[in-house]
């Protein structure tokens, strides 16, 4: 390590090691704003008990020892943030590298608190929906899954709806008690993992009859949405993989979004109207794919800048990439199936 005189001193409040250090660095200034709040999470978790030392009190650090433990304490940060020392474009960077480290790490509850103020202020920020971040995953496979992947549900569903409420979203709550907490002019954690995450529903349940959120509002969130809708975003992203039984052979349709994204490269290879502009390209036809047929220019466009964490593009704008694109598509044909041997 290299480090900054101070840094690992400064960032110990957000669950990092030494080996972090390096990253924090650049990230010293800018998460000063949340320095407060880390220091009254730190208060909180650690208490004062008598016990036979030679002060006769001792700290005990309230922090569990296992996975259960964390579960049954968990935390919230004040809400909202102190976002005047932060950018977009800050809180993005470090999404990137928490979600890095979670994969690397596999270990969900060092990374919780820091990435629940980063997700909180990139949702004050409301530029870039929860979909199209970069964020810990909970695992495929039930079989892979352990109980910090518990509390990863509950923290995501938490965030999505603060991510609604922070965007003034229409939603239509099934029940009285939901409805107190959207129509509150502060937004309670607590009540919202209480009320809606912590509970065994289906997706199709939360997103659906107990929330009554649009198919426009469900492709911007991870939890919040139905089976079909999760379905189809793996199909776009992973693509499908399947067994033929006559070859005993497996059978790997490539990702549709894989097709798309070299088609618009090598297109932008021989028109300069698109090179440059290779991300917007893809996004439109990302937010196209995911709504309706029937949906708006102004909600392509809405989408097409949540995926970007921009601004959205005025509807004639977008209406006249729309055009090129379904030129730059009409090349593609249905995606080869690639057959591997067992």
């Amino acid at each position: 390590m290299n480090g900054t005189p101070g840094c690992y001193k400064d960032f110990s409040k957000f669950g990092h090691d030494d080996a972090l250090c390096d990253d924090c660095r650049l990230y010293e200034d800018c998460f000063a704003s949340f320095t407060a709040i880390a220091d009254r999470m730190d208060a909180d978790k650690t208490v004062i008990n008598s016990g036979d030392t030679d002060h006769g009190l001792y700290e005990t650090p309230r922090r569990a020892e296992t996975a259960s433990d964390a579960i049954a304490d968990f935390r919230y940060p004040d809400l909202p943030l102190n976002m005047s020392n932060i950018t977009h474009e800050q809180l993005v960077d470090r999404a990137e590298q928490l979600a890095s480290r979670y994969r690397k790490e596999k270990n969900y509850l060092a990374v919780r608190d820091e990435y629940l103020q980063v997700s909180f202020g990139l949702n004050q920020f409301g530029l870039l929906a929860p979909l199209f971040r970069e964020q810990p995953r909970i695992p495929f496979l039930v079989t892979e899954r352990n109980q910090s992947h518990d509390q990863l549900l509950i923290d995501q569903i938490v965030i999505e709806c603060h991510w609604l409420w922070s965007r003034k979203e229409r939603v239509s709550p099934r029940w009285r008690e939901l409805k107190r907490i959207y129509s509150s002019s502060n937004f309670d954690c607590d009540a919202v993992a209480e009320s809606i995450a912590d509970n065994e529903w289906t997706s199709d349940f939360r997103a659906e009859d107990l929330l009554s959120l649009s198919p426009r509002q469900q492709v911007q969130l991870v939890q919040l949405r139905n089976n079909d809708l999760k379905e189809r975003w793996r199909l776009i992203i992973d693509g499908k993989s399947g067994y033929d039984s006559s070859t005993r052979r497996s059978k790997r349709t490539r990702a549709k979004i894989s097709i798309v994204r070299s088609t618009i490269i090598n297109s932008a290879d021989r028109n300069h109207r698109i090179r440059g502009q290779e991300e917007v390209y893809e996004a439109l036809w990302l937010a196209r794919e995911l709504l309706h047929q029937d949906a708006s220019l102004a909600q392509i466009a809405e989408l097409t800048a949540l995926q970007l964490g921009v601004k959205p593009l005025s509807p004639r704008t977008v209406s006249d990439k729309l055009k090129i694109l379904d030129v730059i598509m009409s090349s593609i044909e249905s995606p080869p199936a690639v057959t591997v041997g067992l």
